[in-house]
């Protein structure tokens, strides 16, 4: 689904459901230098992580200090280069 997104995203023509969207984004874009490429959540994990923290909840969460520890453990691994295995 992310990378219909980002093909969609990149191209000029998209359903005209999302025409509205597309013109949005593009609008919020414009004059930024910003490439929309698709990543596997596996090569991004930090998001992923965040995403999934976002979903458990209703409520927003703004982190400045006293990160969960599994965001630090993942950070400390992307900061390394180390890849995270997703097992579940």
């Amino acid at each position: 689904m992310a990378s219909l997104c980002v093909d969609n995203l990149n191209k000029c023509q998209v359903p005209w459901s999302l025409l509205h969207w597309l013109h949005k984004i593009r609008e919020l874009a414009e004059g930024l230098d910003i490439v929309v490429v698709h990543v596997y959540r596996e090569l991004n994990t930090l998001a992923d992580f965040m995403t999934s923290l976002g979903l458990e909840s209703n409520i927003d969460r703004l982190f400045l200090s006293d990160f969960p520890t599994h965001l630090e453990g993942l950070a400390r691994l992307d900061r390394i280069g180390i890849p995270y295995v997703r097992t579940g």
